[in-house]
């Protein structure tokens, strides 16, 4: 259904331009060329690149295998830390 209103909203645009050119066109007496209408920019699809995604996993093994059972040992009297910075120097 989006898909459909978002069809409708660009053909609706291609009409508004016509009807801005025949306007134009016509307030000029007939002698000003016609504008072709802009075409609708595709919206860009965000790109991660591979290593990134294998960094942060990496990353995100690091601190749970290796920094947080580290900061555990060294703090049995707490459950977990304040925020992940605590487990900065254990990894």
């Amino acid at each position: 259904m989006g898909s459909l209103h978002f069809g409708y909203g660009r053909a609706m645009m291609l009409v508004n331009s016509m009807i801005a050119g025949v306007v134009v066109l016509a307030a000029c007496g007939g002698t000003a060329k016609p504008v072709e209408p802009a075409k609708p920019v595709e919206p860009a699809e965000p790109v991660v690149a591979e290593r990134d995604v294998e960094r942060a996993s990496v990353t995100t093994k690091k601190y749970a295998f290796e920094a947080y059972p580290s900061w555990a040992m060294s703090n049995p009297d707490k459950a977990c830390p304040a925020s992940i910075v605590e487990l900065d120097e254990f990894m």
